[in-house]
């Protein structure tokens, strides 16, 4: 059951300041291994480190882990297609971001966002779709009131992404091969938000998102 879904009411259970997704980079490694280090990313404060990450694959497994800082990170979605994790940092700083697959991947790729002012480090929702020939990909999100949703997609052609409800934050090609982006929404009242990336020509994709409040 949704959180806070009463009999066709979606009632808020937060309080206190807005959360806050600040968008930090996408970056991309041009090759195949079982271990990508993408280097470190500053943050301005303390907060929670987001990390979508992205592999290039006709098939859809698991990732094996995701470290951010040194310190294993908390998987919430492990789709190796477009999966996320996120772990909670004590102060600003540079945070080094490493992901790993129990086999070889191509042409992974990472979006990273730091939520701030945020009520719980725990996610609200989160959740993952692989398709397998589509021209869009769209993933519904439980957002509380004052809370922040992210969206990454990952799709098999360099056709550049347009989305609808949410803000696009990057839309880049990763190996001249595949195209990684994600997307973010800030909500004022708790909302079931379906977010939609959309491109030409119809290939295998994947989506996910994760919400905080």
């Amino acid at each position: 059951m949704i959180p806070g879904f009463t009999g066709g009411m979606l009632i808020s259970r937060a309080s206190g300041p807005s959360a806050v997704s600040n968008f930090i980079s996408g970056s991309s490694l041009g090759t195949t291994s079982t271990s990508y280090n993408f280097g470190s990313f500053a943050t301005s404060s303390g907060g929670v480190l987001v990390v979508f990450h992205f592999a290039d694959m006709a098939s859809n497994f698991v990732i094996s882990g995701c470290s951010i800082g040194g310190v294993a990170a908390t998987i919430a979605q492990a789709s190796s297609g477009a999966g996320v994790s996120y772990r909670e940092v004590p102060s600003s700083g540079s945070y080094n971001v490493t992901v790993t697959f129990p086999s070889s991947a191509s042409r992974c790729a990472i979006a990273v966002y730091l939520v701030t002012s945020y009520a719980s480090r725990i996610p609200t929702d989160s959740s993952s779709i692989f398709r397998s020939s589509t021209v869009s990909a769209s993933l519904s999100l439980y957002i509380d009131s004052g809370g922040v949703g992210m969206w990454g997609n990952r799709h098999g052609n360099t056709n550049a992404t347009v989305w609808s409800n949410a803000t696009e934050n990057v839309d880049a090609i990763s190996d001249s091969v595949v195209r990684y982006t994600s997307a973010n929404y800030s909500a004022t009242t708790a909302t079931s938000r379906s977010a939609t990336a959309t491109w030409s020509g119809s290939v295998y994709n994947d989506i996910a998102g994760i919400s905080f409040r």
